[in-house]
């Protein structure tokens, strides 16, 4: 199983929400069957207040899906090769993680 994340520790509301970044594929041995999970953090329109006692953060939704086919992935694209199989992010953004099989 392989696990990408992508963290964002940040307080500005404005930092974490859907800019565009870009994540260098990964190629891995083996055959990816089905991605075992995908799920995403929406930010709420809240404002950030710290905390001096606890750990405090953004509010957000999550969206998640589960034993998604690789052909249906909002996060991924699989390009098979001979000896590597390479997973592209597409539209992989902060608050975003994804595993596959």
């Amino acid at each position: 199983m392989v696990l990408v994340a992508y963290t964002a520790f940040n307080s500005s509301l404005s930092e974490f929400k859907r800019a565009s970044y870009s994540i260098r594929a990964v190629e891995i041995q083996g055959e990816i069957q089905n991605i075992v999970f995908e799920g995403r953090l929406l930010p709420k329109e809240t404002k950030f207040e710290e905390n001096e006692t606890f750990l405090t953060g953004i509010e957000c939704n999550l969206e998640w899906q589960e034993d998604v086919s690789i052909d249906k992935s909002q996060f991924v694209n699989v390009l098979k090769g001979n000896r590597y199989n390479q997973i592209q992010f597409v539209n992989f953004q902060p608050g975003d993680v994804v595993a596959f099989r």
